[in-house]
């Protein structure tokens, strides 16, 4: 009785109260099992590599189009990496962020503003660990945009829709003070088929200047090799993640791209003209890594596709 009760209750709570003994523990087992369920999908070897490739020196020049232009100037603070932005395609990309950094995921949510009906900003986030983003990934963000579509065009407005989540102020606060490891932050609200990079949400725009000028960022970007036209990794659309699932386990091989901003290419928040003039740059910069256009798509479209495809569904199933 007595080892029942060492290991069921006093060995966890001595392991909650020395934070970096947690770390430790949850550092190596996300390490161990993120990769061993990244072999079992097929992800052999994953390339890792640096944007630019080479590392341009402060007073050097670089040749953009052909044309000298300055090195990148007013780079963000030389911080401990506190944020991790990365694009969001699939639940293979939670995968890996976990086994690289063992982070905490934040996935922006509607936040209704009280004195606009009409108004649905997405500038709060919710949180989690690896299992909470798989499952979010996996069943719920579809879920939540034909929400929000649907209260849109409701009479009642923002009624519908419930506030939910924090502002990532807040979150990053609480993950420094409490030693949860970095934050890793989906800008673009929901899922791409990774052919564009999503228009970002305001979930940055909230960031008080204090917080931004010590604030290490770090920005990933994940892609995957199009070489079977048949069968993509990415997971655009909820409905049929079962299904993903078993394919990606038949792929005997599946290849995975991951490109890392170097931080002297990542400008300081502090010293750019506005927050939401700092997102645009490095959502350029991160599209300009992965060759993949920047385009003029985000949460609101895609709500309305899956709204209008669901009304389809029912009207078909209607006539059956």
């Amino acid at each position: 009785m007595l080892w029942l009760l060492l290991f069921v209750a006093i060995i966890p709570t001595v392991i909650g109260i020395i934070w970096p003994l947690r770390r430790l523990l949850q550092r190596y087992a996300s390490l161990l099992g993120c990769r061993l369920l990244l072999l079992l999908l097929g992800f052999w070897n994953i390339k890792k590599t640096y944007f630019p490739f080479f590392e341009v020196a402060a007073n050097s020049f670089a040749f953009v189009g052909g044309k000298q232009a300055p090195a990148p100037t007013k780079p963000q603070p030389s911080s401990p990496v506190q944020l991790i932005i990365c694009n969001y395609s699939s639940y293979v990309d939670i995968l890996y962020l976990a086994f690289r950094f063992a982070p905490v995921f934040a996935f922006p949510v509607v936040c209704p503003d009280e004195e606009q009906e009409d108004n649905f900003p997405i500038d709060h986030v919710e949180y989690g660990g690896l299992f909470t983003a798989l499952a979010r990934t996996t069943t719920k963000l579809d879920n939540q945009l034909k929400a929000r579509e649907q209260a849109k065009r409701s009479e009642r407005k923002s009624s519908k829709v419930k506030a939910a989540g924090i502002p990532l102020q807040e979150l990053l606060e609480r993950a420094t003070k409490g030693h949860w490891g970095p934050v890793v932050l989906f800008p673009e609200g929901t899922t791409s088929n990774g052919k564009g990079i999503l228009e970002w949400t305001e979930v940055l725009h909230g960031l008080d200047e204090k917080l931004c000028a010590t604030l290490g960022v770090k920005v990933v970007g994940c892609s995957y090799a199009d070489g079977n036209k048949t069968f993509s990794p990415t997971l655009p659309l909820n409905d049929s993640w079962q299904g993903h699932v078993w394919t990606m386990l038949s792929q005997v091989y599946n290849t995975l791209e991951v490109k890392e901003i170097r931080a002297a290419e990542i400008p300081s928040m502090t010293r750019a003209v506005s927050l939401e003039g700092w997102c645009d740059v490095v959502r350029v910069k991160l599209g300009t890594a992965l060759k993949t256009p920047v385009v003029a798509v985000g949460v609101d479209e895609k709500a309305q596709l899956l709204t209008m495809w669901a009304e389809t569904q029912s009207v078909s199933y209607g006539k059956k």
